[in-house]
């Protein structure tokens, strides 16, 4: 099945947490919107992989995707060697999306910053001809990186408004992560209220553009305009 949208994550709930609602706007008004996530969290210091496979399934029924994947990288030690840039290429021919959508490279999860230099470098070598991978050629029309742990001021804001409890609905699907599924060791992610600190991450998002929500994002190159009045938003 061929998608608009494909986002990547390092792990199965990085894509809820970074773009949960940029993607629930998408597939709720008609795109086909897809997740492939790079590990199965297997690494996780709450919740097994088979476990993890679950919420992240339940996840994709809340935001309707079309489409979720999994590589199978090694949690905690994601490369972009040759290797794992051909099985991230094989995903792409595939699903032959028009966006794609990777980690910002500056984030304090090592994971999620080869994570972005792997997604950035497999998106182009799709499109060479003669690269070795199977299936025909193919590089997506657009690439913007989403924010995970570092988030800054944005270059560019998706209105996530009247989606924001979807999106908060997806990530409270990792029920083992944010420590809603029985006895849970602390984390990051359990220390403190998660879904408050991404609803008012969003909250702070939306200010840039007067929404409710937003959730920022980074093109990989600039925009071209000519006509300020039109394109000048």
């Amino acid at each position: 099945m061929e998608v608009d949208i494909l986002a990547f994550g390092a792990h199965p709930d990085d894509c809820e947490i970074g773009i949960g609602g940029t993607l629930a706007y998408h597939s709720y008004n008609g795109y086909r919107v897809g997740i492939c996530d790079l590990t199965r969290g297997e690494m996780s210091t709450n919740g097994t992989v088979e476990v993890r496979r679950g919420e992240a399934m339940d996840a994709a029924e809340v935001l309707k995707l079309k489409v979720r994947d999994n590589i199978g990288l090694p949690d905690g030690f994601v490369k972009d060697d040759d290797e794992e840039i051909k099985k991230v290429i094989s995903i792409i021919r595939k699903y032959r999306p028009n966006v794609v959508m990777a980690p910002h490279y500056e984030d304090h999860h090592p994971d999620h910053i080869n994570a972005s230099k792997l997604i950035k470098k497999a998106a182009h070598l799709s499109g060479l001809k003669e690269f070795p991978v199977e299936g025909e050629k193919f590089r997506p029309d657009y690439f913007y990186y989403y924010y995970l742990g570092y988030p800054k001021t944005p270059w560019i804001v998706v209105d996530t408004t009247g989606y924001e409890e979807i999106k908060l609905k997806s990530i409270a699907s990792h029920k083992s992560q944010l420590g809603l599924k029985g006895e849970a060791l602390e984390t990051r992610l359990t220390k403190y209220d998660l879904l408050k600190r991404i609803e008012a991450r969003d909250r702070h998002m939306g200010y840039f553009i007067d929404a409710e929500f937003g959730e920022g994002i980074v093109p990989q190159k600039a925009f071209r305009t000519r006509d300020l009045v039109i394109n000048g938003g």
